[in-house]
This record gives structure tokens, C-alpha cells and sequence, in this order.
């Protein structure tokens, strides 16, 4: 049996130092877990039971005032027109509005908690799609979804993405097992449009949700890297940012006026169009010269 002098030798009875780094450590992600992720918690819960009962009681008001905005087209994007149809929307806009405010919780807050303000972008971006994974949200929720998109952007922007240069590199690296990965979430045989007829089964709903992420994340940590620079040095398609523009503000107008398949002509013509002009005026140019 050894002596207390040979354990003194060997340090077991000398007190073990301090780890002031980890348990600062720990206080942190204990006070974020408590503080930040409790009170997007209450936050949540606050307006999923306020919301209702407080348009409730103006149910009569809000289907006239709806009816009034979206007039019959607004049925399709799921407004309530009489008065029965007010509780389920307010049920909807709590869910909508809670993730927003979440958001705004995690952002007014969780900074105080973390020693790394990009930090807070994960948060806001696991908060945004662990919400809709879990929680059905109709077709009627468009205004807010690109409310939490911009919210995300600029989050981005402002406070960094912790680790984006390192998982930037290994997304452009890998991008064909990305894409591999992707393509084994998508549902086999499904077609349609996600917004207008969102699915109710909490499995599928994640699968649809977690490809937006995944798409979102690799334009965070790789957006400047999916476009080559030769594109413009080299090939001189500046043009296409003028197209793409274009195409942006009209297409919905253009779909709807002009019939099939007309429309993709009137939107994709000036692509080959313009090629050709650029083919000539080059042409023109070494014969003037």
C-alpha cells in the first residue's frame, strides 16, 4: 500500500488546478440555454395561445376585413372569409408570427451569451427550420416565410457565420456528394408546389424544409464561389445580370398574358438573341479593324 508521502509525490492528493476556461464555458451555454432558449420558448408558446384569443373575440371583423383584401382569390392562399374560418388563421399567424419573434429574441439576447457573435446565425438558423419542421404551415405564410429569409440574410451578413470559410470549401469541394445527399431526401414521384399545397405529414414537411436549409446554408458559405469570375472576364456575359433582372420583374406578367409556349420564347429569346448580336458586333469590329 502506498504511503501518503508516495501519493503526495505522484500528485494524488494535490488539488487538481482550475479550468476557469471551461466552466466560463459552461455558465455561457448553461445562461443561453436558460435565457435565450427558454425565453424563445415562452415566446412560442405566448403567441400560439395569445394570437387566437385575441383575433377570436373579432372574428366577425377579420373575415370582412380579409374578404375585403383578398376578395374570392384569397381562399386560395388560405384568408378566412366568414367567421368560422378566423380561429384556424389565428392559429396559423401565432405559429408565423412566434418563429418571427423568436428570432427577434434570439437576436436582442443571445449575444450577450456567446463569446462569438456568429454564433448567434446558428441559432437563428436551427430555431427558423426546427420550427418549421415541426410546426404545419400553410400556403398563407409567404409574407412571413420571406420576412425569416431576409431576417437570416442579414443576421449573415452583420454577424458572421461561424465556420463558413471551412464548410464553404469542403461544399464547392464535395458538391456532387451535396447533391447526392440532397437527391435521397427528395420524396420518389412527388411534383407540385410546396407553397400552394404544403404537405401535413411531419416526415415529408421535414424533408422539404431541411432541403431549403441545405440550399440556404451552401449560398451562405459558398455563394461568392458558385460563380466563376471567368464568366465575365473571359466569356463576357455581363449581360446576363441585366436578363436575369428582367426576367425577375416581369415573368409572372408574361406567363399570364402570353399563352404556352410562347411565353418561354418572349422570356429565354433574348439570351440566343443577344449571343448573336455579340457575334456580329465582334465580327464588325475585326473587319472595320
Amino acid at each position: 500500500v502506498p504511503s501518503s508521502a508516495d501519493r503526495a509525490a505522484d500528485g494524488a492528493g494535490a488539488p487538481r488546478p482550475s479550468q476557469p476556461g471551461a466552466a466560463r464555458f459552461a455558465a455561457s451555454l448553461l445562461c443561453f440555454g436558460l435565457v435565450v432558449a427558454g425565453g424563445a420558448a415562452s415566446v412560442v408558446l405566448v403567441f400560439i395561445v395569445g394570437v387566437p384569443s385575441m383575433l377570436g373575440q373579432y372574428a366577425d371583423e377579420v373575415a370582412a376585413a380579409m374578404l375585403a383584401l383578398g376578395g374570392d382569390g384569397g381562399h386560395f392562399w388560405g384568408l378566412p372569409t366568414v367567421a368560422t374560418d378566423v380561429i384556424p388563421f389565428a392559429k396559423r399567424c401565432g405559429t408565423y408570427l412566434a418563429l418571427s419573434c423568436s428570432n427577434m429574441w434570439i437576436l436582442a439576447i443571445g449575444p450577450r451569451f456567446v463569446c462569438h457573435s456568429s454564433l448567434i446565425t446558428w441559432a437563428v438558423l436551427f430555431n427558423t427550420y426546427g420550427q418549421r419542421c415541426l410546426i404545419f404551415r400553410a400556403q398563407d405564410e409567404r409574407p412571413f416565410h420571406g420576412f425569416d429569409l431576409m431576417t437570416i440574410g442579414l443576421v449573415a451578413y452583420c454577424l458572421g457565420l461561424t465556420h463558413r470559410r471551412i464548410l464553404g470549401i469542403y461544399a464547392i469541394r464535395y458538391w456532387f456528394v451535396v447533391l447526392f445527399v440532397l437527391a435521397l431526401c427528395w420524396p420518389l414521384g412527388w411534383h407540385g408546389r410546396v407553397d400552394t399545397s404544403p404537405p401535413d405529414d411531419v416526415a415529408q414537411r421535414a424533408r422539404f424544409n431541411l432541403f431549403e436549409a441545405a440550399f440556404l446554408l451552401l449560398w451562405l458559405v459558398a455563394g461568392e464561389r458558385l460563380v466563376q469570375v471567368e464568366i465575365f472576364s473571359e466569356d463576357r456575359m455581363q449581360f446576363l445580370n441585366q436578363w436575369a433582372l428582367f426576367v425577375f420583374l416581369i415573368h409572372k406578367a408574361i406567363h399570364m398574358v402570353v399563352p404556352t409556349p410562347w411565353n418561354w420564347v418572349v422570356l429565354f429569346g433574348p439570351v440566343p438573341l443577344r449571343l448573336v448580336l455579340k457575334q456580329l458586333r465582334t465580327r464588325w469590329r475585326a473587319f472595320a479593324a
